[in-house]
């Protein structure tokens, strides 16, 4: 019974959290910049919908094989991965706008008229440099973790070490994610070049697994 309560509350904060993302997103994109008409709605149902399919496409996705469900899990974790960036840029940029209000009521910058229409139009200037910085950061992320793993060589000279470890070989490497969007095909490269490499110590320094 504990662990049935656990479970539907872990699963209870995740569909909150997830809420709350696309919620305050919409916010910035759609109801302060103040677009209406057709953009208004597409943008209102692409993210009412991306928020309902995410948690779906993951659920889904245990009853598949990774085959199949992969590429639903790529539009997932993409969309994941946008939300993020997103929240944390409007985040960093209501912190600016909060101190910017905090000073302009107490005077110092002398007294500023409220402005509806320039507040939409500071807030669609903002949402549009938001998003074009988030897409650009997905896709350039996107983009290298589907590119081949590179070998970057550094020569590392220490005095007094000693000649017993006289070319000594460590490869470092990180950031591999294993997990639901990695074939096996694309890890066993990875090992493969990694052992050709004839290390005597292999570094994993982080993000590993996914998951």
């Amino acid at each position: 019974m504990q662990r049935l309560f656990s479970i539907i509350l872990f699963i209870s904060i995740i569909f909150i959290v997830l809420f709350s993302m696309h919620y305050y997103v919409w916010i910035r994109l759609v109801r302060d910049t103040g677009i209406s008409g057709i953009y208004r709605n597409l943008l209102s149902y692409l993210i009412i919908f991306m928020g309902i399919m995410l948690p779906s496409i993951v659920l889904i996705s245990r009853a598949f094989p990774h085959f199949h469900s992969r590429p639903l899990l790529w539009i997932a974790y993409f969309w994941l991965g946008i939300m993020m960036l997103m929240v944390f840029a409007f985040l960093a940029i209501d912190v600016v706008r909060f101190f910017t209000w905090g000073i302009n009521k107490t005077g110092l910058w002398g007294s500023s008229e409220y402005s509806p229409e320039r507040r939409k139009f500071i807030a669609g200037l903002t949402s549009l440099g938001v998003s074009t910085v988030v897409l650009g950061a997905a896709g350039y992320g996107v983009g290298k973790y589907l590119s081949k793993a590179k070998v970057k060589r550094v020569l590392v000279n220490l005095s007094g070490l000693g000649n017993k470890f006289k070319g000594f070989k460590i490869v470092q490497i990180s950031d591999l994610h294993i997990g639901q969007l990695m074939t096996k095909e694309t890890l066993a490269e990875i090992v493969d070049k990694v052992n050709s490499l004839t290390p005597n110590i292999v570094a994993i320094t982080g993000d590993l697994v996914d998951g």
